[in-house]
């Protein structure tokens, strides 16, 4: 059996036509997949370095005011007032600003003057607006002085704290309590400090951070603490941005005990403190390692998962930015059905020109293009 030259050309041409459709599939899908996980090690990085200068901005507006002249002088004179409130002074100015207070429908911290006529409540009234005003234009939930006793003799919003002793009160173990033992301590290097996310009963046991630092006096020597409490849409805002992350695009914080630090995506409720995510990436970041590979994520998905982290204070998140795997495909598969529509359209040009190639074969006109020649000797 002999099969016609032609034939031969065109089988040719269906397999070169079919290998170029591998080749090309193949190359893009391993491009453009190189291009995703590139993408998300990059959201993971941008989000690392969003958190980075949140609290370095953080860090230097507490030194700041911890350096203050007028902070300075209120630390003196509140703590001097606080020490004439009486044999229990905590008792006597939560009486003042939480159970009397005279302007509780437009919240606890509206009232400057309890109007006692105590050296106090002078310093309260002089204090309290500066404070007020440095909270809400800057966003912060709290602001808070407490002296060297781990009496809480200042606070802006007038929680449950106000009034409370940090050594030996019911919020010792809290993360004010825990940071103020740290600020005190002989080891400290009297530089701003940063707390972990933890749950804070005052307000309403909902995830806290704070940030304090020491007040020093004009002679160098520690008179207190001022410390503040951040407020947690910032870092929620912050990893919540999901603009060119498609359906399933998410990046997320995770903790030391593998708790949530920002909400997922996926959850209208927030996921603080309250969902663990213990995979293998977030292990990874955790160890202070960079990359990026194919795992199921915290609700069981497979997903493309960039790890990245960030440090301050002693305390180290895992920061992840993922997609699902599924989603990844489907972008990186989306150009498939051109790629074969181009490939058949070239495939179809390529069976044409065998007609224009037939004397150049040596072909008879009124032949078969496709004949096949059975030699009966075969």
């Amino acid at each position: 059996m002999k099969v016609s030259v032609r034939l031969a050309v065109v089988a040719g041409v269906l397999l070169l036509a079919a290998a170029s459709v591998v080749m090309l599939e193949r190359t893009y899908r391993e491009s453009r997949s190189v291009e995703v996980a590139e993408k998300f090690q990059l959201l993971a990085a941008l989000r690392r370095s969003a958190l980075e200068t949140y609290f370095n901005t953080v860090r230097a507006e507490v030194s700041f005011w911890s350096v203050s002249d007028r902070v300075q002088e209120a630390m003196l004179e509140t703590n001097l007032g606080w020490q004439q409130l009486g044999d229990k002074p905590g008792d006597t100015a939560r009486r003042l600003y939480i159970t009397e207070n005279i302007a509780p429908s437009e919240g606890l911290g509206a009232l400057d003057d309890a109007g006692d006529g105590s050296a106090y409540s002078a310093a309260h009234a002089r204090l309290h607006e500066l404070a007020r005003e440095f909270v809400t234009g800057r966003g912060y939930y709290d602001f808070f002085l407490i002296d060297l006793d781990g009496n809480v003799i200042y606070s802006v919003e007038k929680e449950d704290d106000y009034g409370s002793n940090l050594l030996s009160g019911p919020y010792r173990d809290s993360g004010l309590g825990i940071m103020f033992r740290q600020l005190i301590s002989e080891n400290y290097n009297g530089q701003v400090l940063l707390t972990d996310f933890a749950r804070y009963a005052p307000s309403n046991n909902a995830p806290a951070i704070f940030a304090g630092q020491l007040i020093s006096n004009a002679a160098g020597r520690p008179v207190g603490i001022l410390a503040v409490q951040l407020p947690t849409d910032t870092i929620q805002s912050i990893m919540r941005f999901t603009e060119g992350m498609g359906e399933s695009g998410e990046t997320y914080l995770v903790g030391a005990d593998r708790l949530m630090r920002s909400d997922s995506r996926f959850s209208d409720a927030s996921t603080v403190l309250q969902v663990s995510v213990d995979t293998e990436t977030v292990a990874l970041a955790l160890d202070g390692e960079q990359g990026v590979q194919l795992t199921p994520d915290y609700r069981g998905i497979m997903v493309l998962s960039a790890y990245d982290y960030i440090d301050f204070d002693g305390i180290r998140w895992a920061v992840m930015a993922e997609i699902d795997a599924s989603e990844m495909n489907s972008m990186v598969g989306s150009i498939l059905t051109s790629l074969l529509a181009a490939a058949a359209a070239l495939l179809a040009l390529l069976l044409g020109s065998i007609w224009a190639l037939r004397d150049l074969l040596g072909a008879d006109d009124s032949a078969d293009p496709l004949d096949i020649d059975f030699d009966s000797n075969i």
